[in-house]
């Protein structure tokens, strides 16, 4: 989990960054100047999705078939023709012949499309009803889809399945992780050069100018959609942290408590919502009370390690509802300097919620259709990343996504390009001393006028790893 200086004893705020490490029991949470390592791990949801039926009288499915055999009988033409574009020109398309088809329905547009398998390694496509090719590639050969008569599809998983044993879709190309691999002292070592409207730490995070990053980045694309959560409230990590860490060069760190603040951020968007009113929305003077914390002893009174209790400031003001989940995630093995696995925020979110009355049911997800089903029904969620190179290993608030969109093809064929972003609520407490990311205003982003919090945006078409913890039962 990641750690955060104090902002009110560091002059130099924007270069804090925030680190969250996983360990075999936990997360390690540390800060350092150039160095990011936050995290969380994915646990698996029973929760069932329904599934989809193929429909062959679908108008869309059929319509697809029909655009996908004018490519079959005009092969040479189609070729010919997608050879003369640019990107044509610097990667040709050697197809002859095609091997396999079948039928996908496409999860974000909720209609049919068609795929075809090109000979050999000579890549595949799929196309919809409007001549329009949701995917293209001229060279690979999935071998996943060679016995597959239907499968389902979106920009960001790319190729997805229907796991029955768990009645959850599931991309055929998940990543998979290694967590001994993810072990305290494994620090991240910084991203790339940062991008137009980004943090200096680069990555695929940081982002507080989305149309300049676009702009540098998509420069082809332009904005198709916005769903964002309405006045959803940015917590820091330092603001919800009993203890902290006083170095011996005079910084001050937080608690490495990203999952449990992220948790904390979500049902609290819940209860500001609406949707669940007996959670509580009280904050208690815990200044006296700390001293009968079960960590007081080793974190509280300086004996270990510079670590002391946080400031008053922030002490007399502790939401309950976070030192609820707090109390469950210390059960769970959290250690404010080792931190916890985000795979325990389904046992931390259901306990809590049934002493309110409510019997929660979490989800953990790596698809993407998840996130923006979630986004629709406006229930923020968490996101957990791994290997991020923003944020190393770590999660955060999530409560909006945005699309941008570009259209390009040839002969009679259009092609859909797409790119995601995520609104995320990091934890990390430089933005408010940092210029860029500023406080909302008029023009960010259309219609959103009035809001107060900070906006950071993710790139997700460049994540590496990303799994997103939602309420699935509303």
């Amino acid at each position: 989990m990641g750690r955060v200086r104090n902002v009110h004893h560091v002059r130099v705020i924007a270069s804090v960054l925030l680190m969250c490490i996983i360990v075999s029991i936990g997360i390690y949470g540390i800060l350092m100047q150039s160095n990011v390592n936050d995290v969380a791990v994915a646990a698996e949801s029973n929760y069932v999705e329904p599934y989809i039926d193929l429909d062959d009288n679908a108008a869309s499915l059929k319509g697809s078939i029909e655009a996908a055999h004018t490519i079959k009988n005009n092969l040479s033409i189609f070729v010919e023709e997608y050879n003369k574009t640019e990107e044509g020109i610097s990667n040709p398309a050697m197809i002859n012949s095609v091997e396999n088809e079948a039928a996908i329905y496409l999860t974000f547009k909720n209609e049919y499309a068609y795929y075809l398998d090109f000979n050999d390694d000579n890549g595949y496509l799929i196309v919809d009803d409007d001549y329009s090719i949701q995917e293209f590639a001229v060279s690979g050969d999935l071998d996943y889809l060679k016995e597959v008569d239907y499968a389902f599809y979106n920009p960001l998983d790319k190729f997805l399945y229907y796991d029955f044993d768990n009645n959850i879709y599931k991309p055929y190309e998940e990543v998979g992780y290694n967590e001994n691999a993810l072990i305290a002292g494994n620090m991240y070592s910084g991203a790339d050069n940062a991008h137009d409207g980004q943090h200096s730490d680069g990555g695929e995070g940081k982002i507080y100018d989305l149309d300049a990053y676009v702009a540098q980045n998509y420069s082809k694309y332009s904005r198709q959609a916005i769903q964002i959560i309405p006045n959803y409230q940015w917590i820091y990590q330092w603001n919800t942290s009993l203890y902290k860490q006083n170095r011996s060069d005079g910084s001050s760190w937080s608690e490495g408590n990203c999952v449990i603040n992220a948790t904390y951020s979500m049902m609290k968007d819940w209860k500001d919502q609406g949707y669940y009113t007996n959670l509580p929305s009280n904050t208690v003077d815990y200044r006296s009370g700390i001293t009968s914390n079960a960590q007081y002893n080793k974190y509280g009174n300086g004996s270990y390690d510079g670590w002391t209790t946080n400031s008053s400031h922030y002490l007399q003001r502790m939401p309950q509802l976070y030192l609820e989940l707090r109390e469950q995630a210390v059960i769970h093995g959290y250690l404010p300097d080792e931190g916890m696995l985000s795979s325990k925020i389904p046992e931390m979110v259901r306990t809590v919620g049934q002493k309110y009355g409510y019997n929660f049911t979490i989800k953990s997800s790596t698809a993407h259709n998840s996130i923006v089903a979630s986004m629709n029904a406006h229930r923020a969620g968490v996101l957990s990343v791994q290997n991020s190179e923003s944020y190393g290993n770590h999660a955060m608030g999530l409560y909006g996504f945005v699309v941008y969109h570009y259209k390009s093809g040839w002969w009679i064929f259009s092609k859909d390009n797409y790119a995601y972003f995520y609104l995320i609520d990091d934890g990390h407490s430089y933005k408010s001393g940092d210029p860029n990311f500023a406080a909302h205003t008029s023009g960010v982003i259309e219609g959103m006028d009035g809001l107060t919090y900070y906006l950071c945006y993710y790139d997700a078409n460049r994540s590496n790893s990303k799994t997103f913890y939602y309420l699935s039962n509303y």
